[in-house]
């Protein structure tokens, strides 16, 4: 007994009953998939602009440990320079010695 076209639209009809859940599914699933491709898409760019950030960072503190080393030379250049000076103008006599 073949099927009838009204046959074969009922079960048609039937089947997209049946299969309409799943397809719901499908939708929510592959709007969640097209979220989290977004929120990954936003992440990664974000963690490219930190990469950017700390980059910038390591570079202003080696900067900035060059500079320290400069700074603390000169602050001893000058230390060791007012510790001569301080023992030449002593023993030039230019400052009166205590209990004479």
């Amino acid at each position: 007994m073949p099927l009838t076209k009204e046959d074969l639209q009922a079960i048609r009809e039937l089947m997209r009953e049946e299969t309409a859940p799943i397809n719901a599914r499908l939708d929510a699933a592959q709007a969640d998939l097209a979220a989290l491709k977004e929120d990954v898409s936003e992440l990664k760019e974000d963690v490219s602009g930190l990469k950017e950030d700390v980059s910038g960072l390591k570079e202003d503190v080696s900067e900035l440990k060059e500079e320290a080393i400069i700074t603390r030379n000169a602050v001893n250049t000058l230390l060791n320079w007012a510790e001569r000076a301080d023992r030449t103008v002593v023993n030039a006599g230019l400052y009166e010695e205590s209990g004479e």
